[in-house]
């Protein structure tokens, strides 16, 4: 589903049906229910670790973060860059970060697709990917675009008016207003404000 082609309508030979019917409980073998995911609470009773918005960590690290592609060593392109989920994060607001569900066969192995919304109207897909144990659980440690890194590390750089693939700076961030991430979760959709502050 993680695709243009959100319904897909087939008829199923009836010598074909077991193939269908194994896919099919694959799929839902490796879904989240929605009302296990998305507890109805109301606003106003809401508990903190129920809260649906949260800042970032800040975007600066000299060789992770935007500037993931200019790490000394690995299989990076200097334009990549995620976005990092912290152990605090994933404490304070497990419905934003839910917890990774196991290998089961699918193409995205564990990491989950998630639909971006920005501040100034640009949708883009991500993964929550990378992992991190907390309790003894597995968890996603960074936010990436999908299916290239370099969607995130191309926008972030855009929207602060700077060159592709160009090392990023505290002083940078400054001069932009802001070294972090709004981001919020609605209907499953993720919206992200990187609006500059200043």
């Amino acid at each position: 589903m993680n695709n243009q082609f959100r319904e897909i309508l087939e008829e199923v030979p009836y010598h074909s049906f077991h193939q269908y019917e194994a896919y099919l409980k694959t799929i839902l073998e490796s879904s989240i229910r929605y009302k296990d995911f998305m507890r109805p609470v109301e606003a106003a009773e809401a508990p903190p670790s129920y809260a649906l918005e949260c800042e970032s960590p800040s975007l600066y690290a000299p060789g992770s973060k935007i500037n993931w592609g200019h790490a000394p060593r690995g299989n990076v392109n200097m334009r990549d860059s995620y976005i990092h989920v912290s152990a605090h994060q994933i404490r304070n607001y497990p419905l934003m970060f839910p917890e990774k569900s196991p290998l089961r066969g699918l193409g995205f192995n564990d990491n989950d697709p998630i639909e971006i919304i920005w501040d100034d109207g640009t949708v883009m897909k991500g993964l929550l990917e990378g992992t991190q144990t907390i309790q003894g659980r597995r968890y996603p440690n960074k936010i990436s675009s999908y299916p290239s890194k370099r969607i995130l590390g191309d926008y972030l750089r855009m929207r602060m008016s700077l060159p592709l693939g160009c090392y990023v700076t505290p002083e940078m961030f400054s001069r932009y207003g802001r070294d972090t991430i709004t981001m919020s979760l609605h209907d499953d959709l993720y919206f992200f404000d990187f609006s500059s502050k200043t």
